[in-house]
């Protein structure tokens, strides 16, 4: 029979399972970029069969997915007994690293150093590395480049730039993402701080639940969006939020996953 303090942990669970759709691949994604991220590491069929489980992906499901990322070079199978064990391929495993500072960090990372660009007004700003204020202005990080004959830069510091021209370059909808998502972590939050001695499971399970929907909005939001924005925008909220779960629900190595194997969520 669960504990008490379990039970709301279900309720927890299911809300942010169903918070947004979970393709089977991507949580498979996530429980290796979490729990397998250091050269060697390896996760068993049974730890992988118990993770997606407890947010109600069916054993055959995962067994495709699984599949799937074998299929497209990320990840690698070796059998041990009856059971097979699975770990990132090297081009997968620096994929992940590389995207690990920007997911874990407490706060983004922000530069000293902005700057200005300015266009014919007839020429709309198009670069993927600057924000854009108006049809012909727009914010860069760093020292100005060339740009070519067409295209003014001046350097700004980022007390220069007035909270108009922030709220112009983040767009309404990642702040919308960001709220939706600051809802669904909320939960979590308050459930790690309570210090309710869950099962490991559990408490692993909640951990990825919101590192996957975390991970999946912060890598569809450009860095610059966070880095302009600043640390009370709703994006950084969210940040500290994730931070703070992943501080009081730390990561679990798979050995102790498997001791878990006869307990459910």
């Amino acid at each position: 029979m669960s504990a008490p303090e379990d039970i709301p942990a279900r309720e927890v669970i299911r809300s942010l399972a169903a918070y947004d759709s979970i393709k089977v691949w991507s949580w498979l994604t996530t429980i290796f970029g979490d729990m397998a991220r250091a050269p060697g590491d390896e996760l068993s069929g049974a730890v992988l069969g118990m993770l997606t489980e407890a947010v109600g992906i069916r054993p055959q499901a995962m067994r495709v997915a699984i599949h799937r990322l074998r299929k497209d070079g990320w990840i690698v199978a070796r059998r041990e007994g009856r059971g097979s064990h699975y770990c990132l391929t090297e081009p997968a495993l620096a994929e992940t690293i590389a995207a690990s500072a920007r997911i874990y960090a407490a706060r983004a990372a922000r530069p000293d150093r902005w700057h200005l660009l300015v266009t014919d007004p007839a020429v709309p700003v198009a670069d993927d590395d600057a924000l854009a204020i108006s049809d012909h202005c727009a914010i860069a990080a760093g020292a100005p480049v060339p740009r070519g004959a067409e295209v003014l830069a001046f350097d700004l510091s980022a007390g220069q730039i007035p909270n108009w021209a922030i709220r112009a370059a983040v767009p309404d909808d990642r702040a919308e993402m960001f709220h939706r998502l600051s809802d669904a972590l909320r939960p979590v939050g308050v459930l790690a701080a309570s210090g309710a001695d869950l099962p490991v499971l559990t408490r692993t399970t909640l951990r990825l639940l919101a590192l996957h929907h975390w991970r999946r909005a912060v890598l569809r939001c450009p860095p610059l969006v966070e880095a302009l924005a600043g640390d009370a925008w709703i994006g950084g909220v969210c940040r500290r939020q994730a931070a703070d779960i992943f501080e009081r629900f730390p990561r679990v190595p798979a050995a102790e996953m498997m001791q878990a194997a006869d307990r459910t969520v």
